[in-house]
């Protein structure tokens, strides 16, 4: 079939000329054109049209070429023949046409049309959008009961600090679901980019945008869940740093999905992303038990931010008790230099913190027993994150 043409365009990525005339007999003009500039002589018995777009790194068989061979076309004989030749026919029609842009459109008809597209593709996918909101839900619900309204004793401490931390688990699952939608449209980008139908930047930002609705909805479905049957404080804050946080770990995933070469390395880094923003978001680890080797990845860490936020926004001038069951006994210190009278009289500690306890608690009958209440005001809880 290829033999049935008597001259070819031979155009490489970007619409950039590679070769310009007749083929001749068995394509003997194409074929030598490449061997002259270079390029591996064909095999026998191979097709002339395989040969020439592997050459050229085209086509499903084509690979890294080491040539620009739009440059060499530039720079051949054949290319300034081809010149002469249309100046010899060339009628005068004023001023040369000139394009300013390499691109057709501007930015903002680029961005239009590609979000416009993008838009259409999001709603035509609902076992991805839908199935994320239906996720919310149900993760909102499950931490909702299981944190479900603390006291505000040393129990709901600890509750409170979990329920907390595990709101990371929405964001995190984001960027992992992220990944597979983002590397199914990668063959799209790259051949309409390489075809000047968009720039890379148009895309880029629409791709961010078309998540938005989606990813703000979920978080707020999961935040307003979470807030009702917990009873944390400071609604509009703690909704608002769901929503930013989701949205940054969406953006996080898609910039991982571009930067892969493939689905599987991007499935396997994601992971390792949010393992490690996890230990160092000073819940599992309190910053300043920190190694100093740990202190650079602490403070670029966003999760870190994202978490001190909501603690400092739930416990911030509140004020906790302690259950009887809940006082960590001591003996009262009552020889010099103390020779305190009470337990109250120890002037390390608040009113609050502290207490009398029967002197079997601390296993002994011959000493005054005291109860040391561990954390009565939430200020002090936040010196783990600062």
């Amino acid at each position: 079939l290829f033999d049935q043409f008597d001259d070819l365009l031979l155009l490489q990525r970007g619409g950039r000329t590679v070769f310009f005339g007749e083929l001749g007999s068995g394509s003997q003009n194409l074929l030598a054109y490449f061997a002259k500039n270079g390029a591996p002589a064909m095999e026998p018995g191979r097709n002339p049209a395989d040969y020439m777009l592997a050459t050229i790194g085209a086509g499903t068989t084509g690979g890294e070429t080491i040539k620009d061979w739009s440059e060499v076309w530039q720079n051949s004989p054949e290319y300034k023949k081809l010149q002469a030749d249309l100046a010899e026919h060339e009628v005068a029609t004023g001023e040369d046409v000139h394009f300013d842009r390499t691109l057709a459109t501007g930015w903002k008809v680029q961005y239009r049309e590609v979000l416009t597209r993008a838009q259409k593709i999001a709603w035509r996918s609902p076992e991805y959008n839908f199935t994320r909101l239906a996720l919310s839900i149900i993760q909102g619900v499950l931490l909702g009961v299981i944190f479900l309204d603390p006291t505000r004793n040393q129990t709901g401490v600890v509750i409170l600090n979990g329920a907390l931390f595990l709101t990371l688990i929405p964001a995190t699952n984001q960027m992992t679901n992220v990944i597979r939608p983002t590397m199914a449209s990668r063959p799209v980008l790259y051949r309409e980019t390489s075809a000047g139908t968009y720039s890379d930047f148009s895309y880029f930002i629409a791709a961010g945008v078309v998540e938005l609705p989606y990813t703000i909805v979920s978080a707020f479905i999961f935040g307003v869940i979470l807030y009702l049957l917990t009873g944390l404080s400071g609604f509009g804050f703690f909704i608002l740093a769901g929503i930013m946080l989701n949205v940054l770990t969406i953006f996080m995933g898609q910039g991982l999905s571009w930067a892969s070469a493939t689905e599987t390395i991007a499935a396997s880094i994601a992971p390792v992303i949010n393992i490690v923003g996890n230990l160092l978001s000073g819940f599992l680890i309190p910053r300043p038990s920190l190694r100093p080797v740990f202190a650079q990845l602490y403070w670029i860490n966003p999760f870190q931010y994202y978490l001190t936020g909501i603690v400092q926004n739930e416990f911030e001038g509140s004020s906790f008790f302690c259950e009887p069951e809940e006082f960590v006994p001591f003996p009262l210190a009552t020889g010099e230099p103390f020779n305190y009278a009470a337990c109250t009289d120890i002037p390390e500690l608040r009113e609050e913190q502290v207490t009398s306890l029967p002197s079997a608690a601390c296993r002994s009958e011959n000493v005054t027993c005291c109860g040391y209440c561990p954390n009565t005001s939430g200020d002090e809880i936040l010196q783990n994150f600062s």
